[in-house]
């Protein structure tokens, strides 16, 4: 598989910010408790805060894809009855020189 800057760049969007704010947290708590052991206590905030915040993001990005979804749809919905509206108008004026003798 070829990895392109398209999936290097969407996979720094969804993985960038929880993986730095769980780094942050987990530093944050680390110097709050200097007497415990460095590696202990930063992995026990940095995996419980990452998988958290991956979660969070990653419900976040599918509800502003199905938002967009929805939207697109409404407009294509929107394009649809527009040509319907058209076609009906060119049926009509195509029936009415077929017959012009119902007028």
């Amino acid at each position: 598989m070829k990895i392109s800057k398209d999936y290097i760049l969407e996979f720094a969007k969804d993985y960038g910010p929880p993986t730095l704010l769980s780094i942050l947290w987990a530093f944050y708590i680390v110097y709050q408790k200097p007497e415990e052991e460095f590696w202990t206590v930063f992995i026990k905030n940095f995996v419980p805060a990452f998988f958290v915040l991956n979660y969070l993001s990653m419900r976040v990005n599918r509800t502003k894809k199905n938002v967009e979804k929805k939207h697109k749809s409404k407009a294509t919905a929107e394009k649809l009855a527009k040509i319907d509206r058209r076609l009906e108008n060119i049926e009509n004026l195509l029936k009415e020189k077929e017959n012009p003798s119902a007028e």
